[in-house]
C-alpha cells in the first residue's frame, strides 16, 4: 500500500495529538488526587513564579526606560 504525503503527516499529527492528550489525562488525574497540603504547595509555587515574573518585567522595563533615556540624551547632546 503507498502512502502519500498527506497520510503520513496525517498519521504522525494523530499520533502526536494522542500522545499530547495522555499527557494531559496524566496531569489531570494527578491534580485531581492532590489533598490540602499538595493544592496549598501548588499556589505558593504559582505565588512564586507570579511573583519572578513581576520582578523580571519591573527589571525589563527599567532597562528599557533608562536605555530610551540615554538615546534622547545622546540625540540632543548631537544636535
Amino acid at each position: 500500500m503507498k502512502m502519500d504525503a498527506s497520510s503520513i503527516i496525517q498519521e504522525h499529527v494523530l499520533k502526536a495529538a494522542v500522545a499530547v492528550e495522555e499527557q494531559l489525562d496524566a496531569e489531570l488525574k494527578k491534580l485531581e488526587n492532590l489533598d490540602e497540603d499538595g493544592l496549598e504547595e501548588l499556589r505558593e509555587q504559582r505565588l512564586r513564579d507570579l511573583k519572578k515574573q513581576a520582578q523580571l518585567k519591573q527589571e525589563w522595563l527599567a532597562n528599557v526606560f533608562m536605555t530610551h533615556i540615554f538615546f534622547l540624551f545622546n540625540f540632543f547632546l548631537n544636535c
